[in-house]
């Protein structure tokens, strides 16, 4: 799939809430290639950046290709400008110094459950952040769909949670998210008893009962 970042700009722009968009492509953290979009808000925006991303990004999936869908979403209130009028792009913030949490303006909430603060755990190794609260939504805080799927392994095998992809991406938050994994560890199967392998050397071959026919 070749993947234009102008036409994503295109789709952007064409948002509730959004005056101005650029789209463009920067490692992430591994160094693979994500794409990351720079918004400016309209005055119609809501105030609170993560809700406003949010909304953005629920309607992109809903016309573009999950791949189509920038995994990282900075807000500016001041849009970079040549003399000419036209967005200076060389003066847009990498996105690696950005603290996702400038992006978040809601208050911090401390994981409550022993499920928040092992999901925790989680989303600060697979993001690379240094904490995460219980109302967090994992895309605003950097996730994408790759990261989903390797979350979805973990909590496979670090939590013994089997959640499938629809559900990660329809409960972001970090409550949301614990809750589906209680749910899952509540009814996923017991584990089957190991087989024992017979002890063959307790067992000796009586010489005197030969087939010899007697």
């Amino acid at each position: 799939m070749r993947i234009e970042p102008t036409e994503i700009s295109h789709h952007l722009t064409t948002q509730p809430g959004v005056a101005a968009a650029h789209v463009a492509v920067y490692p992430d953290q591994d160094g693979q290639p994500q794409l990351v979009a720079y918004l400016q808000p309209a005055a119609s925006a809501p105030a609170e950046h993560g809700e406003h991303v949010a909304r953005v990004r629920e309607a992109l999936r809903r016309r573009l290709p999950e791949a189509m869908v920038p995994a990282r979403f900075i807000v500016l209130d001041t849009w970079p400008v040549t003399i000419n009028g036209k967005l200076d792009t060389r003066a847009l913030p990498d996105p690696s110094t950005v603290d996702v949490r400038t992006q978040v303006r809601r208050p911090f909430v401390e994981p409550r459950t022993p499920a928040e603060r092992s999901l925790a755990a989680v989303w600060q190794a697979l993001l690379g952040v240094d904490r995460v609260g219980a109302d967090d939504d994992f895309f605003d805080l950097g996730g994408h769909s790759l990261l989903a799927s390797r979350l979805a392994a973990r909590l496979r095998s670090e939590m013994g949670a089997e959640v499938p992809l629809a559900e990660l991406f329809a409960a972001p938050t970090l409550a949301a998210m614990a809750r589906l994994v209680e749910q899952a560890q509540r009814t996923a199967p017991a584990p089957l008893a190991p087989i024992r392998r017979a002890d063959r050397s307790k067992y000796t071959l009586n010489p005197e009962r030969s087939t010899t026919g007697e």
